[in-house]
C-alpha cells in the first residue's frame, strides 16, 4: 500500500510541475511575445488582467502544489530501498523552491506595482 502512495504522489508531482511549467512556458514564449508586438497601452492592460486572471486554483494547485507533492515524494522516498528516485526528487524541490523565491520576491512585486502604475484598473493603462 505504502508503494501505490509513493508512485501516486510521484505522478502527481511530475504532473503539477509539468502544468505550471507548461503555462510558465506559454507565457514566456506566446504571450510575452505576442504582446511585445503591440503598442505600450496595450501590453499593460493585458498584462494586468491576466495576472489577475492567472490567480485562480487551477494555476495556483499547481503552482504551489508542485513544491508540497514534491516535499511529500522526497519524505516518502527517505528510508532505504527507497531511493532510486530520491536525488531527482531532491533537484526538482530545490529548483521548485527558487522558482517560488523568485516569483515572491521579485515577478510579484513588480506585477503589482505595474498595476499601481496603471491606475489597478486594466482598462485605466
Amino acid at each position: 500500500m505504502l508503494e501505490l502512495v509513493r508512485n501516486v504522489v510521484l505522478i502527481a508531482a511530475t504532473a503539477t510541475t509539468g502544468l505550471g511549467i507548461g503555462a510558465l512556458y506559454t507565457f514566456a514564449h506566446t504571450v510575452m511575445p505576442g504582446l511585445a508586438r503591440t503598442d505600450d497601452r496595450t501590453l499593460v492592460r493585458a498584462f494586468v488582467a491576466m495576472d489577475r486572471a492567472i490567480m485562480n486554483p487551477w494555476f495556483l494547485g499547481c503552482f504551489v502544489g508542485a513544491p508540497l507533492l514534491t516535499a511529500l515524494a522526497v519524505a516518502l522516498h527517505l528510508p532505504a530501498g527507497q531511493r532510486a528516485v530520491l536525488p531527482w526528487t531532491v533537484v526538482a524541490l530545490l529548483l521548485q523552491l527558487v522558482v517560488v523565491v523568485i516569483t515572491g520576491r521579485v515577478n510579484i512585486p513588480l506585477n503589482q506595482q505595474l498595476a499601481a502604475d496603471a491606475g489597478g484598473d486594466p482598462a485605466a493603462a
